[in-house]
């Protein structure tokens, strides 16, 4: 009788195998761990990115109160 493996067991078969086998990936696995990897980059940079933003509107804001002006620049978070 054969049954069927999900999606998630073959991936783990396949993970098994490449790790007590020593098999190398496959290339469908190099272009999916690829993009994986390239979307992390681009989700840290955007982070990084509003960080510097949000540092810099800090900044601004605590001048404004050092000065005792009104700050009324919303976060960048919030745009």
């Amino acid at each position: 009788m054969a049954v069927a493996l999900s999606d998630i067991e073959i991936w783990l078969v396949r993970r098994l195998q490449m790790v007590f086998l020593n098999l190398p990936e496959t290339r469908e696995e190099r272009v999916r761990r690829d993009e994986r990897e390239k979307i992390r980059r681009e989700e840290g940079q955007r982070r990084m990115e509003l960080r510097a933003r949000a540092a810099a509107w800090y900044g601004r804001m605590k001048e404004a109160q050092a000065k005792g002006e009104r700050f009324d620049e919303p976060p960048p978070w919030e745009e």
